[in-house]
């Protein structure tokens, strides 16, 4: 999966000679044992698709798999590891972890903004550069853009990776959040969130979630990208004709001309 992305942005590079494009791959280590089932609050949970998969996969590979991430480290030098299991109910973990690392080693001064893209989406660099170009500088810079869920219930029933409890979230109503599949960071508000993380905490939200509660108590706004699609959403909303900002690969790659 990363290689063929490195290969997608290096194409994109030499396409967009005016977009400074940069690329870090952020993970964690993995499971040590245990593989698709998890046990929260109490209940037991198994994964299930492509995750789950995933997940027994790679249980019992610590050693083999960090071998070859290391080998990647050494040759790539774009991976962040974090000291945290890269497992689905952890992502808040990561979020936390690409928001102080952006805000320590990226800053305001490198970018107007920041993409966090799940590594199986793709982007349309064409639309993004244009976007860009059509936001105002305070819009642009202190803002979060994404598909933005409204009003959602939190998941109450303990059958599915969903699931929240009262004392992890105690609202049935979620704020508004970035679904987490992809998201724009204006660069102005990046050290605010990465503060901000350290006072709120983050043990089992989703971390789209999470992200909607640190942008309410921080006052940021939210702007919704209709033209961003999560997952198979695709399949549902996509209208021949219709540009797409990001998109699941495989339908990204399906797509005969974009926008």
């Amino acid at each position: 999966m990363r290689a063929s992305f490195r290969e997608f942005v290096h194409e994109q590079r030499a396409q967009h000679p005016n977009l400074k494009i940069g690329v870090v791959f952020s993970m964690g280590l993995p499971r040590q044992s245990g593989g698709r089932i998890f046990t929260r609050e109490g209940y037991p949970i198994t994964l299930k698709g492509r995750i789950g998969e995933l997940a027994d996969y790679f249980d019992g590979k610590t050693a083999q798999t960090m071998e070859y991430v290391f080998h990647e480290i050494a040759h790539y030098d774009d991976i962040l590891l974090g000291d945290y299991e890269d497992t689905y109910f952890n992502l808040t973990w990561k979020t936390v972890t690409n928001l102080r690392w952006l805000s320590a080693f990226c800053g305001q001064r490198n970018g107007d903004v920041f993409l966090v893209l799940d590594d199986d989406h793709k982007v349309n660099f064409t639309y993004l550069e244009a976007l860009l170009k059509t936001l105002q500088p305070d819009v642009k810079r202190q803002s979060i853009f994404g598909l933005i869920g409204r009003r959602d219930p939190a998941h109450r029933r303990p059958n599915g990776k969903r699931f929240l409890s009262y004392r992890e979230f105690p609202w049935d109503i979620m704020a508004p959040y970035p679904r987490g599949f992809g998201q724009l960071f204006g660069a102005g508000i990046i050290d605010d969130l990465a503060i901000g993380s350290a006072y709120t905490r983050y043990n089992y939200a989703p971390e789209d979630v999470y992200l909607g509660m640190l942008a309410l108590k921080l006052g940021i706004r939210l702007q919704n990208l209709k033209d961003m699609y999560d997952h198979n959403d695709f399949k549902a909303r996509h209208k021949i004709g219709q540009p797409v900002l990001v998109a699941l690969k495989k339908y990204f790659d399906a797509l005969i001309s974009l926008s």
